[in-house]
């Protein structure tokens, strides 16, 4: 597809968006879900809908998610056999001391980070670069001249991708072993009258098992709780930067979403290159 065929697809999609009905018009809130930049996680409650190439954003899956067991605050589903716990695992790496230096843009950056799962928000990652991609002050003062560059507590240092294993040895921490799934804290919100909110959950299950969050309200006659379900999602794969995924919102805005939906399937983000989302 030509650049000049997509740039109309794309304002013909814009005039479609924004056209307005004489038919029933009204008003309608706007909702915003204030999302972390993240990966995929096993208990967001949305699906990737496309593939991980690093080259091309192609739909894979738009499908319903699977029937999925569900777990209430402090309980937990069927449970696999113990393995690395690699959310633990990262944050016994920062409280050992120890350092990773790199850039956002670095692609061997992000594919060890990759190696962390859900666990690489918790790495004690260091930005050594600049928006324009050249060393900063942090590079300057800590010597820092290949990405990424791990610092370990007693001084030493190793540059380039590292296995878990060699990570935890020079480290002096093992890799926690669990088989129990996590989710990560809330912090609190005030939540107006007649405003909904919608708060992420952040939840891990180290076995990579499904999970279907629950949620109640302590105070059902002044705030109902639901968990928003069946919207299908978006994930991009950027080169370098590693993967992407937005909540298409199909019950709050079918129109754009389905729009999105159609262009993705139609080829029409593929080797795309855009400046900001």
């Amino acid at each position: 597809m030509s650049r000049r065929e997509k740039r109309r697809r794309f304002s013909q999609w814009l005039s479609e968006l924004f056209q307005v009905s004489s038919v029933g018009n009204r008003p309608r809130p706007i909702l915003v879900e204030p999302l972390e930049a993240r990966q995929l996680l096993a208990g967001d409650g949305f699906m990737a809908l496309l593939g991980s190439s690093q080259n091309q954003l192609a739909v894979q899956d738009f499908s319903p998610p699977p029937e999925q067991w569900s777990a209430g605050e402090g309980e937990s589903g069927a449970e696999g056999e113990a393995t690395h716990d690699l959310v633990a695992f990262a944050k016994a790496l920062t409280d050992s001391g120890t350092r990773f230096f790199g850039a956002a843009w670095c692609h061997f950056c992000t594919e060890q980070k990759q190696l962390f799962q859900d666990g690489y928000r918790y790495l004690p990652f260091v930005e050594v670069t600049n928006p324009d991609r050249t060393p900063n002050q942090v590079a300057s003062a800590e010597g820092i001249t290949n990405y990424p560059t791990w610092e370990f507590p007693d001084g030493t240092r190793l540059t380039g991708v590292q296995s878990l294993e060699t990570l935890a040895q020079r480290a002096g921490v093992t890799i926690p072993q669990s088989s129990s799934p996590s989710m990560a804290e809330l912090s609190d919100v005030n939540v107006a009258l007649g405003s909904p909110l919608h708060v992420p959950i952040d939840a891990y299950d180290p076995n990579g098992n499904p999970l279907n969050i629950t949620v109640t309200s302590s105070a059902p006659g002044i705030i109902a709780a639901d968990v928003l379900t069946g919207n299908r999602s978006l994930k991009l794969s950027m080169v370098d930067f590693g993967d992407m995924v937005f909540e298409l919102f199909e019950d709050r805005a079918a129109r754009p979403a389905s729009r999105v939906i159609q262009l993705a399937q139609a080829g029409f983000y593929n080797n795309s290159i855009f400046h900001r989302v």
